[in-house]
């Protein structure tokens, strides 16, 4: 059972769950809530390409073009 134990989130927060325990972990994860499951071990190429996903979403159109 998945269970965060920081400060309240609001939905504006992107929630990446990382676990070695592979696709087991995925559903429970991505049923409390996360935004995106990565395997362990990581890729560190695939890990960086993913937050730069993250953040260029994350951003206004406006400061895309």
């Amino acid at each position: 059972e998945f269970r965060y134990r920081g400060p309240m989130l609001d939905r504006n927060t992107t929630v990446v769950a990382i676990s070695v325990d592979g696709a087991k972990a995925r559903d429970p994860f991505m049923s409390a809530g996360a935004d995106i499951f990565l395997d362990k071990p990581l890729v560190i190429s695939d890990f960086f390409l993913t937050l730069e996903h993250l953040i260029a979403s994350a951003r206004p159109e406006e400061a895309r073009q």
